[in-house]
């Protein structure tokens, strides 16, 4: 196929939805059959933007946040979901869904009920969808209103780009092509 523009990557990848594969990031290879398992029904979330999403939550490891006693609002599992968590039981759970430290089960919250909304919020701007999965749908809302950039008040302040950085470098290794960086521009 040659080199790809980011845009090319990121069209073939919507349709394609590739399975994660990116053999020398072992931490995230672990979870490769997950990641699409997870995905199983939704529309526009692919495994490969869950493997990014689990690169900048916990690089791979099944953890609480670090730093923080467990409790209401501390990240839980693969994906460090802190919204809507019950803190009732052993374990974190999710509504719904059950044990947050079940590696499947943290990927289909993150799929379903965080990522999958963001991007059908913001259907033509990933960054802004990415960091929706940091700062919420309502927080992204409210940046673009102020006419600031989607990262203004993520994690890093660039939450939302780095995320997207990894979807297209994983969709691109995972699908075989190479994409040319060069030619991408960050909107103003």
């Amino acid at each position: 196929m040659g080199l790809l523009t980011v845009q090319q990557v990121a069209a073939l990848a919507a349709t394609k939805k590739p399975a994660f594969a990116v053999p020398w990031r072992k931490a995230l290879m672990q979870y490769a059959p997950l990641y699409t398992e997870a995905v199983v029904g939704c529309a526009l979330t692919d495994p490969c933007m869950l493997a990014a999403i689990v690169d900048r939550e916990s690089n791979g490891e099944n953890i609480l946040q670090r730093g923080m006693i467990p409790g209401p609002g501390v990240g839980a599992g693969i994906c460090q979901i802190t919204f809507g968590v019950q803190w009732s039981g052993v374990f974190p759970s999710y509504p719904g869904y059950g044990n947050l430290m079940d590696p499947l089960t943290n990927l289909r919250v993150a799929a379903n009920e965080f990522l999958e909304p963001a991007l059908r919020k913001y259907p033509n701007d990933h960054i802004a969808a990415f960091a929706a999965y940091n700062l919420g749908i309502d927080g992204v809302g409210l940046e673009l209103a102020e006419h600031v950039s989607p990262d203004a008040w993520t994690t890093g302040q660039n939450y939302g780009f780095s995320v997207f950085q990894d979807w297209i470098n994983f969709s691109a290794v995972s699908m075989g092509v190479d994409v040319a960086w060069s030619q991408y521009a960050v909107a103003a």
